[in-house]
């Protein structure tokens, strides 16, 4: 058995159910804990939400575009992070217990996880203090890369490595972009991006996203329509994946979400879930399990330590 939840070490302490506490009814209890900056440090009390956190660890410095005020990442990569670095820390401490029987303590933050979400940047500071502006949706070490208009919408493109380089010239109808040899590399290209963005774009309008999305097919060029979230959640290939799927909800009854992206054995692991559960709905079954009795949880519901 393992309790994973958001604990606060004061709290938890002051009301007697600390981990040392906790360890002492049980040696083999895995307790999870996630928070904004950890339990250790000196922002370790600061209050911190998604937000806090993408400014603190540099994401907001690098999302947005040139010469703009920073902005967040349009997605919680924060919260979403942390939940999915405790989920494998958490099945990590119970494969280790299957050998140690013993149990463990995991210190989990918002800012520790997302500052592993981009190592490239961080990577190129560490080893050469370089220092990275926002670019939009491009990327500073490459180009083109990036959303660009066409005439009905924005479609991205990536020329990763120069490969794809040549087969963008002739897709777009300008060889002569190909044949010059200032661009050829990487570097090149990003050095003179303005240009080959100008260049690029002034070909893209003439086209509709559809149209343009048949010629890079054809051509092998990485790309995609920019689409929204709704247009994303009824593509065919979101159909095929099968990964829209309805859950039976306690209160709301049937409804839609997205289901786990894990397939095994080439079924989803969500076609046994459950909705996530309501606020103390397995509080008491938990406590049962670590030792407690009718009696304890009952004091322990009437002086508000837990959620009734």
């Amino acid at each position: 058995m393992f309790w994973s939840r958001i604990i606060v070490p004061a709290c938890s302490n002051a009301l007697g159910f600390g981990y040392e506490r906790l360890r002492e009814l049980n040696p083999a209890l895995v307790v999870c804990s996630i928070s904004g900056f950890g339990q250790t440090g000196p922002l370790r009390e600061h209050k911190s939400f998604d937000l806090v956190a993408q400014a603190m660890t540099g994401v907001m410095s690098l999302t947005g575009e040139p010469g703009r005020p920073p902005v967040r990442a349009g997605v919680p990569i924060g919260d979403i992070l942390a939940g999915v670095y405790g989920a494998v820390a958490i099945a990590s401490a119970l494969i280790g217990r299957t050998k140690s029987g013993k149990g463990c303590v995991i210190d989990l933050s918002m800012f520790d996880t997302l500052l592993t979400a981009f190592p490239y940047f961080t990577g190129c500071y560490l080893a050469d203090g370089l220092l990275f502006p926002p670019v939009g949706s491009g990327d500073p070490k490459v180009a083109p890369y990036g959303a660009f208009p066409a005439s009905d919408g924005y479609i991205a493109i990536a020329v990763f490595g120069d490969d794809f380089w040549p087969l963008l010239c002739r897709a777009i109808e300008r060889p002569d972009l190909a044949a010059n040899a200032e661009l050829t590399s990487a570097a090149g290209r990003v050095q003179r991006r303005q240009e080959v963005e100008s260049a690029l774009v002034e070909r893209l309008k003439t086209k509709t996203i559809a149209q343009w999305c048949e010629i890079f097919a054809a051509a092998g060029i990485p790309h995609a329509p920019v689409l929204s979230v709704g247009a994303a959640l009824d593509h065919p290939h979101t159909q095929a994946r099968r990964l829209i799927v309805e859950l039976e909800h306690q209160k709301c009854g049937k409804v839609k979400t997205v289901g786990s992206p894990i397939n095994i054995n080439g079924e989803s692991i969500t076609t046994s879930a459950t909705p996530g559960p309501m606020l103390g709905e397995h509080t008491e079954q938990v406590l049962k399990e670590l030792g407690y009795d009718d009696l304890i949880i009952a004091q322990l519901r009437m002086e508000r330590a837990i959620d009734s």
